[in-house]
C-alpha cells in the first residue's frame, strides 16, 4: 500500500508527517507513522517509523518512507503474502501533515479497500474422466466448478471456446448452476455447475470456470479449465 501527494508539490512545500490508518470497527486507526524525530525537521533530526499497531508491525515492513522532498514523499507498507492473515482486509486510508501556499493543511488521501480474491478453483465431471477426455457426440457431460470464491464472496462464471470455431474464450450461454456460498476462515466457498451436449461441430471444446465479481474471461485471475475432445464416431460413454 503507497501513501503520497495527490498534487505535485513545489520546493517550498514540506510534509510534517504521513500516516496509513485502518478501518476498525467503523473508525479509522493509525497502523504506522513516518515523520521527523523533532521539530526541527530536516535540520539536526531523522525520519522515525512508528508502529501504533503491533499486530501490523510484527508482519509488515516500511518498504518506503520519505518525507523530503515533499514531491518526493510517501509511505509504502508492504505485507508478504505467507504474513497475511484474515484481519487484513478491509478499508485504508492515508492521512498526510502538510505545509503548502503558506498554510498548513491535514488531508485524508482516498480510501483502498483490501479484498480477499480467490485462491482454489477445480474442475471435476460427474465421473472422474481425466482431462482432455474423449466424448461421443450426443453425450451430456456435467461439469463441476468448485472452489473459493474471495470475500466477498464473487460468483463462478464459466467460459468455453469451441476450438475452430471461437478465436477465444467467451462468456457460456447455457444455463449455469451457482450454489450459496459457505463461508470459511478468510473468504467463502461455492460450487457451480452446468451440463453441456456434445456435438461433432468442430473437435474439442475447452471451459473455463474463475471467481469474477463481472463476468468476464479474462486472464490472469485463478481458474480452472477442462477440455473436451470430441469423437467423429459414436460410441457410448456414461453421462
Amino acid at each position: 500500500m503507497n501513501c503520497q501527494l495527490a498534487f505535485n508539490a513545489s520546493v517550498d512545500d514540506s510534509v510534517y508527517y504521513i500516516k496509513l490508518l485502518k478501518n476498525i470497527s467503523g473508525i479509522y486507526k493509525d497502523v504506522v507513522t513516518i515523520a521527523y524525530s523533532s521539530d526541527a525537521g530536516i535540520n539536526n533530526s531523522f525520519l522515525l517509523v512508528t508502529w501504533s499497531d503491533n499486530n501490523f508491525k510484527s508482519r509488515a515492513s516500511v518498504n518506503e518512507s520519505v518525507i523530503y522532498p515533499a514531491s518526493e514523499a510517501k509511505l509504502k507498507l508492504i505485507i508478504p503474502a505467507d504474513n497475511m492473515i484474515c484481519g487484513d482486509g478491509g478499508s485504508y486510508q492515508c492521512l498526510i501533515s502538510y505545509y503548502t501556499s503558506n498554510s498548513f493543511s491535514e488531508t485524508s488521501y482516498g480510501t483502498v479497500n483490501l479484498s480477499v480474491e480467490s485462491t482454489t478453483v477445480k474442475i471435476s465431471t460427474k465421473y472422474p474422466f481425466e482431462n482432455d477426455f474423449l466424448f461421443s457426440p450426443g453425450t451430456v457431460v456435467d461439469l463441476f466448478c468448485n472452489g473459493t470464491v474471495g470475500s466477498p464472496p464473487a460468483d463462478f462464471h464459466w467460459c468455453y471456446q469451441r476450438i475452430g470455431v471461437d478465436t477465444s474464450l467467451i462468456p457460456y450461454p447455457g444455463n449455469i448452476i451457482q450454489q450459496p456460498a459457505t463461508k470459511m476462515d478468510c473468504q467463502y466457498s461455492r460450487q457451480s455447475s452446468l451440463s453441456y451436449n456434445i456435438t461433432d461441430d468442430y473437435s474439442a471444446v475447452v471451459f473455463q470456470c474463475i471467481a469474477e465479481w463481472n463476468n468476464t474471461c479474462s486472464p490472469g485471475r485463478i481458474n480452472a479449465k477442462y477440455r473436451l475432445r470430441i469423437s467423429k464416431f459414436i460410441f457410448i460413454s456414461p453421462k
